[in-house]
């Protein structure tokens, strides 16, 4: 875990340390970080839930079977080209990792853009310990397609669909499921009201309390095709306890509840509105994955704008910001240290030079 928390320390301070040259405030270090963080997931060993599953799908590439004719065409493609022997695998991982990580370094430099100092380090430090970089290690092509959702929100706001629909399609080149986020670009101008957020996050929680989700679940495994039976009903991934969820349901009715006490412009924009829509969907599907741990996938297409709306709801407090920083950025951290920890196959990091 030393590992973890040493290389996201190096990586804020080299992104975050500013030189000043005729009243411009520039971060030439930074390259040097871009390195880290692609050469730290890129030459990753046996990292993550379904890294061995990947090698087996790899290896197995030209079989004839169900399984490799429902694979994406981007995903399919790369698998082909690359000689069938571990270092073919390895330039795999590479490959899906200098594209994942491009298309977040793009996101993230957009988004840090002319902002302060102050907030350029929140929405870095988000980076980190939301996940959202780490993410990737345990969803190869999905890694690509969410790191396209994040990157579109650029297209959204400027309401520029062809840019999002290539972007969206491009995604959707490792794993088709990004094409369900299509609707949002048009939901953005809708500016949908917080209200239809807690009302989401309630129903969620009602849905699976009362255990009408888990009767759902089991009436599509029974209609579903082969691949996500499996999925469903032996999900790759692990889950803890629950309590975490809960966690993030109480951040949220403090999040809702505060816009009623704190008057700031900034929460009454279509940009704000859009952000607490996507953290609302994905706390919704953090509960829906307490009855089954596979609707953690479907989260991430939601749960990456976390990097982008919580260090903008911070930024709303003039007073007590440094209190309301510290208070979510310990939720979040120790939420991250969990999730190093549950069995999710982080731990102990090991890359292809050492193992």
């Amino acid at each position: 875990m030393a590992i973890y928390i040493s290389f996201i320390i190096i990586n804020l301070l080299l992104l975050s340390t500013p030189f000043k040259s005729n009243n411009n405030i520039y971060y030439p270090l930074s390259f040097i970080s871009y390195i880290l963080l692609l050469t730290f997931s890129g030459f990753r060993y046996g990292i993550g839930t379904d890294y061995f599953n990947y090698e087996d799908i790899f290896f197995n590439i030209h079989k004839n079977n169900n399984y490799n004719s429902g694979l994406e065409y981007g995903f399919y493609f790369l698998s082909n080209v690359l000689p069938q022997k571990k270092e073919g695998f390895f330039s795999l991982i590479f490959i899906t990792s200098l594209i994942t990580n491009f298309i977040l370094f793009l996101a993230i430099k957009n988004r840090v853009k002319d902002k302060t100092p102050q907030e350029r380090f929140l929405i870095l430090l988000y980076f980190f310990i939301s996940n959202l970089y780490f993410l990737p290690f345990n969803g190869v092509r999905q890694g690509i397609a969410f790191s396209c959702t994040l990157l579109s929100f650029i297209f959204i706001k400027e309401r520029r669909f062809f840019y999002f629909l290539i972007l969206i399609l491009l995604g959707s080149l490792f794993h088709k499921s990004v094409l369900l986020f299509i609707p949002f670009y048009f939901i953005y101008n809708l500016n949908v009201k917080n209200f239809f957020c807690l009302s989401l996050v309630s129903i969620s929680l009602l849905l699976v309390k009362s255990g009408l989700f888990k009767l759902a679940i089991s009436i599509f495994i029974s209609i579903l095709g082969e691949k996500y039976v499996r999925y469903l009903e032996n999900p790759v991934d692990y889950g803890g306890s629950g309590l975490g969820v809960y966690v993030y349901v109480i951040l949220f009715l403090f999040v809702y509840s505060v816009k009623f006490i704190i008057k700031n412009k900034q929460m009454e924009t279509k940009e704000y509105n859009f952000l607490f829509l996507m953290f609302s969907i994905g706390i919704s599907f953090r509960i829906f994955a307490l009855d089954n741990i596979i609707f953690v996938r479907p989260s991430y297409y939601f749960t990456v704008f976390d990097t982008f709306f919580i260090p903008l709801f911070i930024m709303c407090f003039n007073k007590n910001r440094f209190i309301v920083f510290s208070a979510i950025t310990f939720l979040y951290l120790i939420s991250f240290l969990a999730s190093l920890s549950n069995s999710n196959g982080l731990l102990p990091y090991q890359n292809i030079f050492i193992n």
